[in-house]
């Protein structure tokens, strides 16, 4: 998830222009309009049914995004022609389904070439829900930890009580609507020594496609205790693919991960470095509840990161700056010899003195042996 804006000028000389049935400034970058949004991640309201120890957007305000913010952010994201992806997010964004539902119908409305993705925790998902999203093609994405103990010693309900079980049920009730998906497991001190259970889960799920990992970081409520060291972060990716090998060769189903995939898309040419990161390249935009404006939805709780809003419109100046100094942080990224296969890293787990790169880096070297490995024939 990232954000920013600038890409191909397609107004010179404009402060606002005003869109007449919304009456708010479509874009206001200190002098040019630019318009080549690639990303847009919206997030549909900052409340959410769970009390996760290591929320990041605990912060964000527990209300649900403006109608008006979000015709604006998909006008912009669609003024170019070009084909962009949608995502919303949250807090939990099943909270505001019918923000969603709204959504989509202007998307379909305006004949926006997007794509469709959410990322949900799952628990609130109905068989009306799932077959909502059926047929509207709305890619899905869950948030699961690991088994039952694992996931429900950092994914909790406020009262302290676990989720797993609720998030299972989800999973099931969009599976029998014919739904996969992709599942990301944060990584943590909470779930670091039987990492590889998220396999065990997504194999149960039966409709898990591919798994991703976050590692993660000391922003909202997490703590830096609570960072994995490359070393752990090592032992526990050995016995994750040990393990998705196994149960590989026990029903025939591949699970892919996210993370190799990246590795065999950069390696044929498919990619290219730090493309991933839409905040250095300017090809996206986060837009929080209140309909403010970020350079990345990882960095919504950094105020440098913050480039304008709905009501003001986006300051170009703001997102250039933003971008200057992702860049200069990651320069060290191209002093790496496994930079072509690796993609680079993720600002968000530098910032502010972090150390959670370092176990990054390890799982990406990790995954780019793994495909080496598999590349010459062995397993």
């Amino acid at each position: 998830m990232a954000c920013s804006f600038i890409g191909r000028s397609i107004a010179t000389g404009v402060r606002h222009i005003v869109n007449e049935s919304v009456n708010t400034p479509v874009c206001a970058v200190d002098g040019e309009m630019h318009s080549d949004i690639r990303m847009l991640i919206l997030a549909l309201t900052g409340a959410c049914n769970f009390r996760c120890t290591y929320c990041y957007a605990s912060a964000q305000t527990p209300v649900k995004i403006p109608r008006a913010a979000l015709r604006w952010a998909l006008d912009l994201a669609g003024a170019s022609g070009n084909p962009f992806v949608v995502q919303f997010t949250g807090g939990e964004p099943l909270l505001a389904f019918e923000r969603l539902v709204y959504a989509v119908n202007y998307i379909r409305e305006k004949k926006y070439p997007a794509t469709l993705q959410i990322q949900t925790n799952a628990s609130l998902v109905t068989p009306t829900i799932a077959k909502y999203l059926a047929a509207e093609k709305i890619g899905v994405g869950v948030s699961l930890d690991g088994g039952v103990e694992a996931n429900d010693a950092a994914r909790q309900y406020p009262d302290r009580s676990g989720t797993a079980t609720d998030i299972m049920r989800g999973l099931q009730i969009l599976a029998q609507e014919g739904v996969a998906v992709g599942m990301t497991c944060v990584v943590g001190a909470h779930n670091i020594d039987s990492l590889q259970s998220v396999v065990d889960m997504a194999y149960y799920a039966g409709n898990v496609r591919k798994l991703g990992f976050d590692l993660l970081r000391p922003q909202g409520r997490a703590h830096s205790q609570s960072v994995v060291s490359e070393e752990e972060m090592a032992t526990a990716l050995r016995a994750v693919m040990q393990r998705a090998d196994e149960l590989e060769r026990l029903t025939g189903q591949h699970l892919i991960f996210v993370h190799g995939q990246r590795v065999a898309q950069l390696e044929s040419g498919r990619t290219e470095v730090f493309a991933h990161c839409y905040a250095m390249t300017h090809h996206a935009l986060f837009v929080n509840p209140l309909g403010e404006c970020y350079a990345c939805a990882s960095l919504s709780a950094y105020p440098q990161f913050r480039i304008g809003s709905y009501q003001e419109g986006l300051r170009q100046r703001a997102g250039q700056a933003a971008s200057e100094e992702i860049r200069k942080a990651m320069e060290r990224c191209y002093r790496c010899e496994f930079l072509d296969t690796c993609g680079g890293g993720c600002y968000a787990r530098w910032a502010g003195g972090s150390t959670a790169h370092e176990a990054e880096c390890r799982l990406k070297q990790m995954f780019i042996y793994r495909y080496e490995k598999q590349k010459g024939g062995l397993r």
